[in-house]
Order: structure tokens, then sequence, then C-alpha cells
């Protein structure tokens, strides 16, 4: 077994029979040399000033929301927007850009010259490997995200992995399939239950049939709420399972535990 894997639950994980394994976004499938804390810090500054400040006055201020946003990993892009909206009426402003101004800003990045990110090289070392070995042993590919799920979807496509991560596996918040609002732990009940039905298991049963693997504790947290679920750290040791410690995957380690019974 890999020195950068660590088992923590080891009974849990020895009985688990995986059938579906899926994947948190930023820092877990991909890490852009530009992160996604950056555009969302921004995004809170060009909301919050009212009038022109500086460019230093801007650069202190995005630094800050920076460490904000960085500090609270994990949360949907739902939850940021209701923070902002009341860091707004604080200043006696009401009415937030929307979610498409957010997409914009991406965009605004992605047209930069001097920003070429979410490309294939940002891939997080042996992802790729990994979601080709599940591919190929049967086990389904699901992306869970707090981020914003059509633009999730394109990124997918920027990163090349489209024909191994169908859209429609791709749950993300501003999903129109939950109508009473996202969470990763809504997300993952969906698939777990979609998945036993598929193969005609009782999930009643104590044993994992999917696997979360995610670099934050609400990520592991999700999985452990909903039962069923392998809580799989990528750098997060709480609530986790079994974790990750190496700059990338151990690919074999893993793919002994997750296949060993497929």
């Amino acid at each position: 077994m890999s020195r950068s894997l660590v088992v923590k639950n080891k009974e849990k994980v020895k009985e688990a029979n995986i059938l579906a394994v899926v994947f948190d976004f930023d820092d877990t499938l991909v890490c852009p040399p530009i992160e996604w804390q950056q555009v969302m810090a921004e995004f809170f500054v060009d909301n919050i000033n009212e009038n022109y400040v500086s460019i230093v006055k801007r650069e202190e201020q995005v630094a800050r929301y920076k460490k904000y946003i960085a500090n609270n990993a994990g949360l949907t892009l739902t939850k940021y927007m209701v923070k902002l909206q009341q860091l707004i009426q604080k200043k006696r402003r009401y009415g937030v850009r929307t979610v498409v101004y957010y997409r914009e800003k991406f965009d605004e990045l992605w047209r930069s010259e001097t920003v070429n990110y979410y490309t294939p090289k940002d891939l997080v070392m042996g992802v790729r490997s990994l979601l080709l070995q599940l591919m190929k042993n049967g086990i389904k590919i699901f992306v869970v995200t707090g981020g914003d799920r059509a633009h999730k979807v394109n990124l997918i496509k920027k990163l090349n992995l489209e024909k191994i991560i169908r859209s429609e596996n791709i749950f993300g918040d501003y999903d129109e399939r939950f109508p009473h609002g996202f969470s990763k732990k809504s997300a993952l009940q969906h698939i777990r239950d979609e998945v036993a039905k598929k193969n005609a298991l009782n999930i009643r049963s104590e044993k994992s049939i999917i696997c979360m693997i995610g670099d934050g504790k609400s990520d592991m947290q999700a999985a452990q709420k909903v039962g069923n679920v392998l809580a799989v750290g990528f750098h997060q040791k709480q609530y986790a399972d079994m974790y990750i410690m190496g700059k990338g995957y151990p690919v074999n380690a893993l793919v002994k535990i997750l296949v060993k019974r497929n």
C-alpha cells in the first residue's frame, strides 16, 4: 500500500463494494494556477464597491475576501451569495450582481493574454489515470461541486474529460434537478439512490456503494451524513475513512481498494 494513502476506518473500507466514485472539483480534480477563490473575491469586491477605489485599495479588499473564502472552502455558491448580500445590506445597498456576472468574470480571465488556466495540464497528478482505471473497471464517475454547475460542465470540456465524465453526471449549485436547493449532501443521496436502484441494492445496509473524494471538510461531512458512502479525503483527514497526503493520486493503491469487488 502506498505511504501516501492512509486507511483510518479499516472495517468500513474492507466491506465497501464501490460501484461509483464521486469527485469534488476544485483542488480535487484540478488545481489551476489562478484559483476560484481569486475570482470569487473579485466578485465580492465588484459588488461591494459602489464607487471607484484605487488599485491598491481594491487589491487589499480582494486579498481580505480571498482569505475569508479560502477559510470557508466547501460552501455552495448560493451560500456565498447570501453572505455577499449581507455585506451589501450593511452598506445600505440592495441588489447583487447575478451568477451570470460571476460566469462572465471567469470568461474574462480566460480571454486574458496573461492567464491560461483550467487546461489538461492543471489536472491533479494521476487523476486522469485514476479516472481511466475506474471507467475501465465499470465504476461510474460523478462530480459534485459547490460551484455553479453550468460553469463546471464547460470546464470539464476544457479539461478534455467529457468522454470520461458525462455532463448529466455533474452536479452543482444552480442545478435544476434540485428545485428546493442544492447541497452536496442532497447530490450524494441522489447518486447513491440511483446507483442502488440500478443495481437492485438495499441501501439500509451499512456497506458503502459509492465513494466521495474531496479536499474539504464539508465533503467528508456530507459523505458521512448520507450513509453508504466511503469518505476519501484528498489532503483532508477530518471525517475521512481514508485520506491521501501525496502530491497526487496513488493510483494503484486506490484502484486496489475501490475495484476489488467489481
